[in-house]
């Protein structure tokens, strides 16, 4: 499944500042819709499937022997860095800056989906983000979260023409008072044209699918682990 994650890792691959080349006009497409629901979506409170498994017979054997995936401690707000709440999204993070907020639409065959995204630039050929995206009801909460998760990780790939370095599957705790204790989450880093390295958590939450991006030219991912690490669900 192709979701938002991809324009906007589009824009980051065409943008001169993190590129160190000329940015490309990208041409405009609308985004495919998730498919038709076929089964659904399992409980958070459920065991995980296993990294390397797919589908929903295969999700539900690896759950069955393979041990929870760790679930990110508390937040944490790095020392310097700026503190964001985002009731409306649903969040709190923060950032080596002052991020700017902005928002855009995106059609998709099931509908209009929303995204909001925070992002902040503090110094050459570094970017970090923070987005929620929107969809039309029941279009992601009605998939695996694994087929969604692993879905927005293929195309990201794919989208800058990139190569996996690590992946990983775990859960965020959900916030106060929420139906479910845990949401699904996946996290991986990739390595990009000119050398230029990702890091990105994407966690869905009923239909909405929050994404959380580092882009580099370091090899130390110290920093995407604050930008996650800084993230709760509100």
């Amino acid at each position: 499944m192709r979701l938002p994650l991809l324009p906007l890792l589009a824009a980051l691959a065409s943008n001169p500042t993190l590129a160190g080349t000329p940015a490309a006009k990208p041409a405009p497409s609308a985004a495919k819709a998730p498919a038709a629901p076929s089964a659904p979506a399992p409980s958070a409170n459920a065991a995980p499937a296993d990294a390397s498994a797919s589908g929903p017979s295969a999700d539900k054997a690896a759950a069955d022997e393979a041990p929870a995936p760790k679930t990110p401690g508390k937040a944490v707000v790095p020392s310097g860095w700026v503190p964001l709440v985002a009731k409306e999204s649903g969040f709190q993070a923060a950032f080596p800056g002052t991020p700017t907020k902005e928002d855009s639409t995106q059609d998709t065959e099931a509908g209009t989906a929303k995204t909001t995204t925070w992002a902040v630039e503090p110094r050459k050929q570094a970017y970090f983000a923070v987005s929620v995206t929107v969809f039309p009801e029941k279009t992601v909460s009605m998939q695996l979260p694994s087929e969604v998760l692993e879905g927005a990780r293929d195309g990201a790939v794919a989208n800058v023409n990139g190569t996996l370095v690590s992946d990983r599957s775990l859960f965020v705790n959900a916030p106060p008072g929420a139906k479910q204790r845990l949401y699904p989450a996946r996290e991986f880093e990739l390595i990009g044209p000119q050398g230029i390295q990702m890091g990105a958590r994407v966690i869905v939450v009923g239909d909405r699918l929050y994404q959380i991006i580092q882009v580099r030219v370091s090899d130390s991912n110290e920093e995407f682990k604050k930008l996650a690490g800084s993230f709760q669900l509100l």
